[in-house]
């Protein structure tokens, strides 16, 4: 996996993988897709499953500057997965929020899931959506889960933007359904198509209005909100 990561890079592979899950359908817009291949811009998602990274990656555009706002414990698993990632550290978020799963217990056990004290954490997820600003200044693509288990917003992605001072950076959402904490079974040859195809739809791409990092992410919000309810 890590050879094919470094020759073929992380789209094409995504779509190899999702393509053996069942595949995908998609709902984008021409406008959509050539602001995806061509702009500085942020992909905001819901993140129902384990797979919806690899979901979301599949139904990019292939480019060199995609990020995505990760799990730190993800660094070092795959060393070309690395340099798509930019770690954010949450495990203390987790356990306030209770929101721990058995497996994720299990690996945090096993050492697997490290933590680390909530002012460090902080410390570097300041450093990460400074690094993602830096990025989206460079015209690049970043990706990011803001939605917290409670529902509300963290507020990284308004931060994130606000880093980017007057840079024109436009957003679009994307919404993953089908997808689920059973979407693993996948991962067994044949049970995918059993399960059906998973569907993803993206928003036109929009311009984000407010002057703070807390103001984006509340308007952010909202819309995203009213993007869901246009699939209801």
């Amino acid at each position: 996996m890590d050879e094919k990561l470094g020759r073929l890079g992380l789209v094409m592979v995504a779509r190899e993988l999702v393509e053996k899950w069942g595949g995908v359908e998609v709902k984008m817009s021409k406008k959509t897709r050539q602001a995806l291949t061509k702009e500085a811009i942020v992909v905001t998602s819901n993140h129902p499953g384990e797979l919806d990274p690899l979901i979301l990656a599949a139904n990019l555009p292939k480019r060199n500057d995609i990020s995505f706002i990760a799990d730190a414990n993800l660094l070092g698993r795959l060393k070309n997965l690395d340099k798509y990632l930019i770690p954010v550290y949450i495990q203390n978020n987790i356990e306030t929020e209770g929101r721990r799963t058995r497996r994720e217990k299990l690996l945090k056990k096993l050492g697997l899931i490290k933590k680390l004290e909530k002012e460090e954490e902080g410390r570097r997820n300041r450093e990460s959506i400074k690094k993602a600003s830096e990025k989206l200044k460079k015209g690049g693509l970043v990706v990011i889960y803001p939605e917290a288990n409670d529902g509300h917003w963290y507020a990284g992605v308004g931060y994130m933007l606000a880093g980017v001072g007057n840079k024109k950076v436009r957003v679009v959402m994307a919404e993953i359904k089908k997808s689920n904490k059973w979407s693993w079974l996948r991962l067994i040859p044949g049970a995918g198509k059993l399960m059906g195809r998973f569907r993803i739809r993206f928003s036109e791409p929009l311009v984000a209005k407010g002057k703070t990092g807390k103001e984006i992410t509340v308007f952010l919000e909202e819309r995203f909100r009213e993007f869901e309810k246009l699939s209801q």
